[in-house]
């Protein structure tokens, strides 16, 4: 699809972004796996790798083979919903191990704190309700995450703004 979409419309091929929300977060970040070497960077949307799959995925030979290139990422969950995503990333919850994969997969594993919510984050956006941490280290791509404060299981406009503005814009 990706292939086509360039044969036939004026796209740079090397700065293709993927997103997407729940389902479509969950396929960003497989994309993500799979696709290294054809995305510029990704921000999945209010979905993480549930049961265990992160470790499954990353073990797929398919989703491996570019597991030397690593991928800019800004994650982003609502703070009401942990009924599906827990909305305070633990070692041992699904949202910390997928923040853990992916600090692994682009070199900062020796960055990966004891504690997710003792980083310091900048309160951004409407109301401050963007809480943001931003992991980065020269020579490996970035690590993001942002929990929006007051939000359910849902996206909104300013998220997009933010996801063009403050983060693909830096890989184009």
């Amino acid at each position: 699809m990706l292939d086509r979409t360039i044969s036939q419309y004026p796209v740079d091929a090397k700065h293709v972004f993927a997103t997407g929300h729940s389902w479509g977060s969950l396929m960003t970040q497989m994309l993500g796996l799979g696709m290294t070497d054809r995305l510029a960077a990704i921000a999945p949307c209010s979905g993480v790798f549930f049961g265990g799959s992160s470790k499954i995925m990353t073990a797929l030979p398919d989703l491996n083979r570019f597991n030397d290139r690593q991928l800019p990422v800004w994650m982003h969950w609502g703070m009401e919903e942990d009924w599906l995503i827990p909305s305070s990333p633990e070692h041992d919850n699904e949202t910390g191990l997928t923040l853990d994969m992916w600090m692994k997969r682009n070199g900062k594993e020796d960055m990966i704190p004891d504690n997710w919510n003792d980083l310091p984050f900048e309160a951004n956006g409407p109301h401050k309700r963007f809480l943001d941490r931003r992991i980065e280290k020269e020579g490996t791509a970035s690590v993001w995450f942002t929990q929006v404060d007051y939000m359910p299981h849902a996206t909104m406009p300013e998220m997009s703004f933010r996801i063009w503005e403050q983060f693909f814009s830096r890989y184009c």
